[in-house]
C-alpha cells in the first residue's frame, strides 16, 4: 500500500525533475569552427589597435571599445568609467604622436566564453622610434560582440615596474 508521504515524495521529485529539465542552458556549444572565426575577428580588432596607435590615431584606437558608460579600464590604484573618460585618460598620457611610441601586442590568450563573450589576456610593449622600450605590461580584456563588431567592455592592464 502506497502512502500519502511516499507520494508526497514522488510529487516532489518529479517536480524538481521538471524545474531541472526548465532550467537547463539553452546556450548551444560553440563547434571549433566557430571558436577559430571568433578568435580571427578578435585578434583582428587587436591588429587593428596596435595600427591605430602607431599611427597616433588616438580616436580610432578608441573604437575597440564600446561607447558607453558600461566601459570599465583599470590600470594602477585608477578607474576609468565610459568611453569619453577612457579617451581623456590617454589623451593625458599620451598628448601627442612623439609620447605614444609605437605599440605591439604578444602572448595573446583568446579565451572564447561563449557566442557573445572573450576574454583576452596578453602583453603589450611601448617603444620609442629609436627601439627602446618604454612601457610593457599584462592586460585582460572582457569582449563583447555587439551590433557594431567586437568591443571592449572591460580593460584591466597593469604596468610592470622596470
Amino acid at each position: 500500500m502506497v502512502t500519502l508521504r511516499c507520494w508526497l515524495q514522488f510529487i516532489f521529485l518529479f517536480i524538481g525533475f521538471i524545474l531541472f529539465l526548465g532550467c537547463k542552458s539553452t546556450v548551444k556549444p560553440l563547434k571549433p569552427e566557430q571558436i577559430t572565426e571568433t578568435r580571427q575577428r578578435v585578434k583582428s580588432v587587436l591588429e587593428k589597435q596596435v595600427i591605430h596607435w602607431n599611427e597616433g590615431k588616438l580616436g580610432e584606437f578608441m573604437q575597440s571599445y564600446v561607447r558607453s558608460g558600461a566601459l570599465r579600464f583599470a590600470s594602477g590604484d585608477a578607474i576609468q568609467r565610459g568611453w569619453s573618460a577612457t579617451l581623456q585618460r590617454y589623451a593625458n598620457r599620451y598628448p601627442d604622436r612623439e609620447s605614444m611610441g609605437f605599440l605591439r601586442f604578444d602572448q595573446l590568450e583568446i579565451q572564447v566564453l561563449s557566442p557573445i563573450w572573450v576574454e583576452v589576456f596578453g602583453r603589450y610593449h611601448l617603444v620609442h622610434s629609436d627601439g627602446s622600450e618604454f612601457g610593457t605590461g599584462l592586460f585582460t580584456l572582457l569582449m563583447q560582440d555587439t551590433p557594431s563588431g567586437w568591443k571592449i567592455l572591460h580593460d584591466h592592464t597593469s604596468t610592470a615596474i622596470p
